[in-house]
C-alpha cells in the first residue's frame, strides 16, 4: 500500500514540515483530530464549496493515480517484477517444452494443452504487471490548521 498526500492544489505535498505532521499516529480522541464528517461538514465546506465536493474527490482520485503510476519506485518495482515473471515463466516453459517433448507423437498430448494453457497464463500475468489496475482505496481530508477546534472545550 501506498500512501500520497496531496496539498489544496492537488499536487503531491512534499513539505517536511507537513508531512511530518500527516504521518503522526492517529490517536482517538485528542485535541487535535476530530470526525468533521457528522454534524461538522459546514467545515469543510468553508474550504471546499459543497458544490465543488464531488469534483475535487474525482480529480483528487485521478491526480493520485497519474501521481503513483510516475513514481519512480513503483516503475522500478514493476521493472523489476517484469524481469523476475518472465526469467521464472521463461524456465517453466522450457520444462514444459522438454516434458512435451518426451511423449509419444501423434495426437495433443496433455502436456501439449498445459504448455498452452501455461504460455497464456505467463502472457497474462505479465500484462497484469506491465499494466496494473490501480485502484483507490480511500481519500481522507485532513485540515492543518492554526484555529482553534470548535469542541476544544469537551476535552
Amino acid at each position: 500500500m501506498i500512501t500520497l498526500y496531496l496539498n489544496e492544489q492537488l499536487e503531491e505535498e512534499n513539505r517536511q514540515e507537513i508531512l511530518k505532521i500527516l504521518n503522526i499516529p492517529f490517536e482517538k480522541p485528542t485535541r487535535r483530530c476530530f470526525n468533521l464528517v457528522k454534524d461538522q461538514m459546514s467545515l469543510i465546506h468553508d474550504l471546499v464549496s459543497e458544490n465543488k465536493w464531488e469534483d475535487y474527490c474525482k480529480a483528487a482520485r485521478k491526480e493520485s493515480e497519474n501521481l503513483l503510476k510516475n513514481k519512480n519506485d513503483f516503475i522500478e518495482t514493476r521493472k523489476n517484477g517484469i524481469e523476475k515473471a518472465s526469467s521464472a515463466f521463461k524456465l517453466r516453459l522450457t520444462q514444459l517444452k522438454i516434458r512435451s517433448a518426451r511423449e509419444t507423437k501423434g495426437q495433443m498430448s496433455s502436456r501439449e494443452v498445459n504448455l498452452e494453457l501455461e504460455n497464456k497464463l505467463c502472457e497474462a500475468l505479465l500484462l497484469g504487471i506491465k499494466k496494473p489496475k490501480i485502484t483507490l482505496d480511500a481519500i481522507g481530508f485532513i485540515v492543518i490548521s492554526g484555529r482553534n477546534s470548535l469542541r476544544e472545550e469537551e476535552y
